[in-house]
């Protein structure tokens, strides 16, 4: 009778994959502790990381389901009302089984499909490296808060050092995932990532993004990772001891500015985007920089490659991170002028000019950045 059992369930698993289509998926999910009829929500996000609503079910005996139709591989969520945080999956043909736990929604199982088995190990294999780092965070938030308010740039450049650690043990098992599941989803989106990075081996990255697979290839990460392993920056004058081409932009408010009309007694051209995470984590460095010399006379203007539908995102992250400085923008990612007419092909890049608008430094970080601002500003 058991074996029966078993044979009657995998029969009716089948057939339920069998019946979809190949650009759809179900989620066959459970969760405890909710009352019935509890709202669940199927959501996406858009270019914006707004989430958007797709779906709605409600919970019955402790079960939900879902079937909706996808585009091509992406991240899907699910939201249950009155439990904070959303559990995520990849959206891709077949059966999704999740168990959702409602008071730690990240110890949740999700697996079914390829993408979903894999992005599940993945998580298992980082689990040890994530806590240590989630351990330091906790240990260090007050000396990380108190330093940011006091603008101690020597705590800060050590906190973010010691946090880097960890984040390279993660790359590194991104790295991994990627060389050996190329049909992995988690693997275009980490190659897309670090085809972004100014230090990696773009002709190791070029060789691990031809052996994904063609529906990997195809979709917005999969196009965006090439887009940036292809991009050839001009030789163009933008090298010390050169002068910096002038160029103009809209700033935030859609008025058009200027290099040459904004320049102070030293002026830093910094090349960011709001997607950029090495370049947010390095502007409470900029923010104290620009704060200790501005009085000073240095001038900061920031030149953002976010894309076109982003212009909110550039505009919030301003905001967010407290960039009071001059910005501007073509909204034209890795094609803007700008950054083709200083040859950029990462970021964050940063250009150092004199008063006379000419090339002196490129590129420093930290301390260096801070010893050569106060050497141009004889301070």
């Amino acid at each position: 009778m058991k074996q029966l059992f078993v044979l009657l369930a995998m029969t009716a698993f089948l057939t339920s994959c069998n019946q979809l289509k190949e650009n759809q998926f179900e989620v066959i999910g459970t969760i405890e502790g909710l009352d019935d009829n509890t709202k669940i929500i199927l959501e996406r996000q858009n270019e914006l990381g707004q989430f958007i609503a797709l779906d709605s079910t409600t919970l019955k005996d402790g079960k939900f389901t879902f079937k909706n139709e996808f585009s091509e591989p992406e991240f899907q969520y699910i939201q249950f009302k009155e439990v904070p945080g959303k559990l995520p999956f990849i959206a891709e043909k077949g059966t999704i089984s999740i168990i959702a736990y409602k008071d730690s929604l990240h110890r949740s199982s999700v697996k079914g499909t390829y993408s979903n088995d894999q992005y599940l190990a993945y998580i298992k294999e980082g689990e040890a490296s994530n806590k240590k780092r989630r351990k330091f965070q906790e240990e260090n938030n007050s000396k990380w808060m108190e330093a940011q308010q006091t603008q101690d740039t020597a705590v800060i450049n050590a906190l973010i050092k010691e946090n880097k650690k960890y984040e390279d043990e993660m790359i590194a098992i991104g790295k991994k995932h990627i060389k050996n599941h190329p049909k992995s989803f988690i693997s275009v989106l980490f190659l897309d990532h670090l085809a972004g990075m100014p230090d990696e081996d773009k002709t190791e990255l070029k060789k691990w993004y031809d052996n994904l697979s063609e529906t990997l290839k195809n979709t917005k990460p999969g196009k965006s990772a090439l887009e940036k392993l292809n991009f050839v920056a001009p030789k163009l004058p933008s090298n010390v001891g050169q002068e910096a081409p002038n160029f103009s932009a809209p700033n935030p408010d859609g008025k058009v500015i200027s290099l040459k009309e904004n320049l102070g007694k030293v002026t830093i051209i910094d090349f960011w985007a709001s997607w950029c995470k090495p370049c947010r984590i390095e502007n409470p460095n900029m923010v104290a920089l620009y704060n200790d010399f501005k009085g000073k006379g240095l001038q900061i203007i920031g030149v953002s490659l976010d894309q076109e539908n982003a212009a909110a995102a550039w505009k919030q992250a301003i905001a967010v991170d407290k960039l009071t400085w001059i910005h501007m923008s073509n909204l034209k990612h890795w094609k803007d002028p700008i950054a083709q007419l200083y040859g950029v092909e990462s970021i964050p890049a940063i250009f150092i000019l004199d008063e006379n608008g000419t090339i002196v430094a490129k590129d420093l970080r930290g301390d260096a950045l801070r010893a050569k601002i106060a050497e141009l500003l004889g301070v």
